[in-house]
Order: structure tokens, then sequence, then C-alpha cells
């Protein structure tokens, strides 16, 4: 049998080598989650439409994979020659798995939030793409940081109704993201707020009722008539967005 002090002896050098991996994996996993929070899913969006699930995939690849490697292969009695090829094994993996990972949250992010009837839907690459639409092409749409905020249209002519159609069914996609029907909603804003909540209807979905909400956000001085409500519909989680009459974004209440 191993002796209790052999056994110390394999396992503090492992323990040491593991816990010095997982520590630069946790500074890597920060400057990430800052990238994340500030480009990729800002404001109310890491929470709303995918932000955590993707941070949950790359903790399971920054904070778990690399260092269980390196635990189970890093042995002081090994050559250095075979250390060296080891390190570099589990480096090329986990980085592997991180391009990966950054990739698929990257491709999932929202790229534009879309007004549609009575609610909000995000579109994000893989909508665009299936559309052979790049994000050029919707950047030509409306100006702004992304996400950018669009209206999509009824269709005008029995040809856009064709097309639109043909393209729910085709592809599989939602109606509110048919790319022709894409408008910028600062210009549309009168037609969009058309399908906002009533105030009874915000009354009756918030538990605090309508004097709660006529609080809320308490930096706005707002009637609840002053304010347009909408359904935001998300992968992970459904909300309530929060505009001005002015079509001025104001906030979020998470559902």
């Amino acid at each position: 049998m191993i002796s209790l002090n052999v056994l110390k002896s394999r396992l503090n050098p492992r323990l040491l080598a593991c816990g010095l991996h997982l520590g630069v994996s946790v500074l890597i996993l920060l400057v990430i989650l800052v990238l994340m929070r500030e480009l990729w899913y800002p404001g109310p969006w890491f929470e709303l439409d995918g932000g955590w699930q993707g941070l949950r995939i790359l903790i399971g690849v920054q904070l778990v994979l690399g260092p269980v490697l390196t635990f189970l292969l890093f042995s002081p009695g090994k050559s250095r020659a075979a250390i060296r090829f080891d390190l570099l094994a589990i480096g090329l993996i986990q980085v592997g798995a991180l391009i990966w990972g950054l990739g698929l949250v990257e491709r999932q992010r929202p790229l534009a939030l879309v007004v549609y009837d009575t609610a909000i839907y995000s579109l994000d690459r893989a909508a665009l793409q299936m559309q052979d639409r790049d994000l050029d092409a919707l950047l030509a749409l409306a100006e702004g940081p992304l996400p950018l905020w669009l209206y999509s249209a009824p269709p005008q002519s029995p040809e856009e109704f064709e097309n639109g159609f043909a393209k729910v069914i085709g592809l599989g996609l939602h109606d509110a993201l048919v790319f022709e029907q894409f408008r910028p909603l600062a210009v549309n804003w009168a037609q969009a707020q058309g399908g906002a909540l009533s105030p009874e209807q915000i009354a009756t979905r918030l538990r605090g009722g309508l004097q709660g909400f006529s609080q809320w956000p308490p930096t706005v001085a707002l009637e609840i008539g002053q304010l347009r409500v909408f359904d935001f519909i998300g992968r992970y989680r459904r909300g309530l967005l929060v505009f001005q009459d002015n079509g001025a974004f104001l906030g979020y209440l998470a559902g």
C-alpha cells in the first residue's frame, strides 16, 4: 500500500499546479466577463438574453476542464520534456475549447431588439445568416451601438408578404425576424408604440400593482400613462421592457 506521506508527496505538487492553473483561469474568465457585460450582452441583455447561460459554458471550460486536466496529468516525477508536452497539450485543449465557447457565446449575442406587434424579440447572428445577411447589412438599417433597436413593419405589398411567409415556413424564422421588414425604431416609434401594454395590463402584470410600478424606475418621475411597456420574449427568460412615451428606453423588469 502507498503510505500517507507518499500520497501527500504526490498530491501536493499536483494540487499546487492545479491551483496555479485555476488562478490564471479565473483572471482570464474575469476579462471575458467584462467583455460580455460591456460589449456582447450590455445592460439587461446579460440577464434576459443568454449572457448567464453563455458564462456557464465558459466557466466549465475555464474553471473545470483545464485545472482538472492539470491535476490528472501533471506529475513532478516525469521528465522535463514530458511535463512540457503535457502542459502544451493541456493548453491547446483548453484554448481550443475556449475559442469554441467564445464563438458560441458571440454568435448568440443579441444584435438587435425588434419590436413586433405587442412584444420585443432579439435577433442573433444565426437568424441573420439564415437569410444570407451579415452584420454590415444590419448596421446599414439604423445607427447606434449594438444591439440596435428595430421595428418589424407589416408587409407593404403581396410580394413582401409572400417573401416573409416563405422565410417563416421554409427557414423556421419567427415572424418578427424577417429582415426585409426591419425599420429603425426611432423613426417608426409612432407605429411601434401601438402594441404597448395598456395601463390596466401593466398593473395586472406587476406584483406591486399600479402603485408599485408608478415608483419605478425611482430616478424617473413619470405617470403610468407616460410609459410604454412591451413584453420581451428572450431565448431563456421573459421580462418587461419599459420606454418613455417619446421612445427613450428606461429599463426592464425580469420575468
